[in-house]
């Protein structure tokens, strides 16, 4: 998956595939057996497998996240809701005159920014319009540039397994250091700035 989502395949894909009248390309697996191929994987590299694999299943893992994650629902008893706000680090749930206060457990920001998404306002306020408990529990809360900044370093450590490009230490908080390290290679900005 991160193999065929990395801007090496963008690249190769977009030079060989395309042409200047189609607006998008449809790619069959028979055109991908031709033309991607999976980076020889040996000792020295396996651990760069390993941390795509790991890496690839924190981004998938960041699109389960719902509100339910964030917050413990379960002392809450009523269904229907008028009001929903985020306050420091507590979520509001006001029916008629009752307030609920419920702790956000982490990311009340993200909590926060998911919340004026699908709602549209600071404050949320669906003037007779009821909010389900249960729409409220299953809420998805996405961290985009979480999510974006784990892409970024995925691709850099797909680069560093296709050009050779030994790494000596991996991880998220490694990643500045291995691109740094990978834009050495003169084939990386030609890559990367292909992205479509």
């Amino acid at each position: 998956l991160s193999l065929l989502n990395s801007p090496i395949i963008h690249s190769i894909i977009e030079k060989n595939l395309r042409t200047e009248t189609e607006k998008d390309i449809l790619v069959g697996i028979k055109t991908i057996k031709e033309f991607v191929r999976v980076p020889k994987i040996t000792e020295d590299n396996q651990v760069i497998k390993n941390e795509i694999i790991k890496q690839t299943e924190e981004v998938l893992a960041l699109e389960e996240k719902k509100l339910s994650d964030f917050v413990d629902f379960s002392k809450v008893m009523l269904q229907k809701f008028d009001k929903v706000s985020v306050e420091g680090n507590n979520l509001i749930l006001e029916k008629d005159d009752g307030k609920i206060k419920l702790v956000i457990k982490e990311n009340q920001g993200l909590v926060k920014k998911c919340l004026n998404e699908k709602y549209g306002k600071q404050i949320i306020d669906l003037e007779k319009q009821k909010i389900s408990l249960s729409e409220l529990k299953d809420l998805p809360i996405i961290d985009y540039e979480k999510q974006q900044k784990i892409k970024d370093y995925i691709d850099d450590l797909v680069f560093a397994l296709y050009f050779n490009i030994g790494l000596e230490k991996l991880g998220l908080n490694q990643a500045e250091k291995i691109k740094e390290k990978c834009s050495k290679n003169p084939y990386y900005k030609m890559i990367n700035t292909q992205k479509l």
